[in-house]
């Protein structure tokens, strides 16, 4: 499991992150919800190695991350970010294999990973694209497919981490939910899934249990039928709605209805 205990983070004299405790556990999707500026990409950050708490820890399996090899975890955890920008004329195939660079493997089983990757993630007709000049959409799912690649399997077989920051933003229905089934069948395969998500009805569809962060903290974490209510929904966005049960899945549809 990776675990933040009791974290918290300040920068410029600001506290971003107040006293968090959360795990991540393989086997499910962990989605995380909140107002813009709520922590949580800064939160993500944090379970990725990325920056440091000013407070509590971060814990692999029992080991304090600090203690991990940057190496093994980059072997372990995989993290796709909001942006990423790449000035150099790079094929998209080329920044899917990319994810390979802490594995350092044989060539021929690191192309056949990456190809592997682009295939699953609905992009194999992209590989010799180059990057700059595919859409926003179509870059998020290369990164999407470098992400993959990255923990596409663990040798020796153990628990691996995908972490997602706004893994849709940009992509059209289509794409954002099938990479979020994705993300899902993954999950399965001894990967615990953190996607930061905006869209309340993507979350309630897909996380085994949502994370609800409010002002630095974490406001509420449990199933998405506990979890996404009315009144939660109200005090957190400030928004009124209206929770349907879908007419095909079991979960509830969040429908806006401002005044």
């Amino acid at each position: 499991m990776l675990t933040a205990e009791a974290i918290s983070y300040t920068t410029a004299g600001a506290r971003l992150i107040k006293d968090i405790s959360l795990t991540v556990k393989p086997g499910e999707v962990l989605a995380i919800i909140g107002p813009n500026g709520a922590g949580k990409s800064t939160f993500l950050q944090l379970l990725s190695g990325a920056l440091k708490p000013s407070a509590g820890q971060i814990m692999l399996e029992g080991q304090e991350l600090a203690r991990c090899s940057r190496q093994d975890y980059a072997r372990r955890r995989a993290v796709m970010s909001q942006r990423v920008h790449i000035d150099f004329p790079f094929t998209a195939f080329e920044v899917v294999l990319l994810g390979r660079s802490p594995h350092l493997r044989g060539a021929g089983n690191d192309q056949a990973i990456a190809l592997a990757a682009m295939q699953r993630a609905g992009v194999a007709e992209l590989t010799m694209r180059i990057y700059a000049t595919l859409s926003g959409g179509e870059q998020q799912r290369i990164q999407f497919a470098r992400a993959l690649t990255q923990i596409w399997r663990a040798e020796p077989a153990r628990p691996r981490y995908l972490l997602l920051d706004e893994p849709v933003a940009g992509m059209d229905p289509a794409h954002q939910h099938s990479t979020l089934q994705i993300a899902g069948q993954f999950s399965r395969q001894q990967v615990g899934v953190v996607a930061v998500l905006h869209d309340l009805n993507l979350a309630a569809m897909y996380a085994d249990r949502i994370a609800v962060f409010h002002q630095g903290a974490l406001y509420r974490c449990g199933a998405p039928a506990a979890v996404l209510t009315g009144v939660l929904i109200k005090e957190v966005f400030r928004l009124d709605t209206t929770l349907q049960a879908h007419p095909s899945r079991n979960c509830c549809v969040v429908i806006p209805t401002p005044a």
